[in-house]
C-alpha cells in the first residue's frame, strides 16, 4: 500500500482514538462528579440543546468554553440557572450580574445571572458533534465506543502479524 495512504490512515486512527478517549473521560468525570459539564484542563464541553443562539450555533453543535477572569457585554457565556445549563450572550453588566439573551430571542432572559453562575466563555463551536457526544453517552453509543477502542488496540497488532 502507498506510504502516504498508510500515513493518512494512521493519523485518522490516532485522531479517532483521541476523540474517543476525551469523550469517555468527559463522560466518566461527569458521572463521578455529578456535574452537568465538568471542567477538563480548564475547558468545558456542552452540546447545544436549542436554537436560541442561531446563527452562531445550532441545536446539536458541540460548544467549548473556558473560564475567563472577567466577562464583557457581547461575550457568549455558559451559565447555570435553576439547575439548567444555558448559553446566551451578555447584553448588559450591572452590579456584578449579567443580563443575557439568546441571539434568536426577541426578549432578554427574565433573571439576571450572577458572576459565580457563569461557567465559561464560548471559544469554539464544533458543528453537529454535540449530537455525536449525546449518542455516545447512550448504551448503544457506549457499545460503539468500546468497539472503536478495541479496533484501535487490535489494528496495530493485526498489522504487525500480517507483516511477519
Amino acid at each position: 500500500m502507498n506510504r502516504a495512504v498508510k500515513t493518512v490512515k494512521g493519523i485518522i486512527l490516532i485522531l479517532w482514538g483521541l476523540v474517543l478517549v476525551v469523550i469517555m473521560y468527559w463522560a466518566a468525570i461527569q458521572h463521578v462528579s455529578g456535574e452537568q459539564t465538568p471542567q477538563i484542563l480548564g475547558f468545558r464541553l456542552a452540546a447545544a440543546g436549542s436554537g436560541s443562539m442561531e446563527p452562531v450555533f445550532s441545536s446539536g453543535d458541540l460548544n467549548i468554553y473556558r473560564k475567563a477572569p472577567s466577562y464583557q457585554v457581547g461575550d457568549i457565556v455558559l451559565f447555570q440557572q435553576d439547575g439548567s445549563l444555558i448559553t446566551h450572550r451578555i447584553i448588559e453588566k450591572k452590579d456584578g450580574q449579567f443580563q443575557t439573551r439568546g441571539d434568536a430571542n426577541n426578549t432578554a432572559d427574565q433573571e439576571m445571572v450572577p458572576y459565580e453562575n457563569v461557567l465559561g466563555k464560548l471559544i469554539l463551536v464544533l458543528p453537529h458533534l454535540g449530537n455525536v457526544v449525546l449518542f455516545l453517552k447512550t448504551p448503544p453509543g457506549m457499545l460503539l465506543m468500546t468497539a472503536g477502542i478495541l479496533v484501535i488496540i487490535w489494528v496495530p497488532h493485526l498489522r504487525n502479524k500480517k507483516d511477519e
